[in-house]
């Protein structure tokens, strides 16, 4: 969850966020992708068109160099792919907490916030909290 996040905003700290989008764009992918391969989902072939259709459109944001930087689209697609291993891993881990996703999201919430702190405090932006 906090690599992703944070992978995310040094992302839009490098482009637009239009061509944030185009590299966020690639979660769907992935999410398809980890899904089956992880949890043995299998995808209708609609959903796999819809996909293609949003790797075409990828690739076409990318090309426009204008717009996109290779290390912003780096790191917003290694972003995208944290966030759909998250979010398989979700699907995986909520039978241990009795189906309640809520219980699952209270917890990972918690524990973000304590792997944030030296994510804050290594980006130098601690004195933020100050404006708090």
């Amino acid at each position: 969850f906090v690599s992703f996040i944070s992978l995310y905003n040094i992302c839009l700290q490098n482009v637009q966020v239009a061509a944030y989008q185009v590299a966020r764009g690639t979660s769907l992918v992935f999410n398809v992708s980890l899904a089956y391969f992880l949890l043995g989902e299998v995808t209708s072939p609609r959903c796999l068109s819809a996909v293609m259709a949003v790797m075409v459109g990828s690739m076409i944001g990318f090309l426009d160099r204008a717009v996109l930087s290779l290390f912003a689209f780096v790191t917003g697609t290694l972003g995208a792919a944290l966030q759909a291993l998250s979010t398989v891993y979700t699907k995986k881990a909520v039978v241990h907490y009795d189906g309640d996703s809520n219980k699952l999201l209270m917890n990972t919430q918690f524990w973000a916030i304590w792997f944030f702190i030296p994510c804050i405090w290594l980006a130098g932006e601690w004195d933020a909290f100050g404006l708090l």
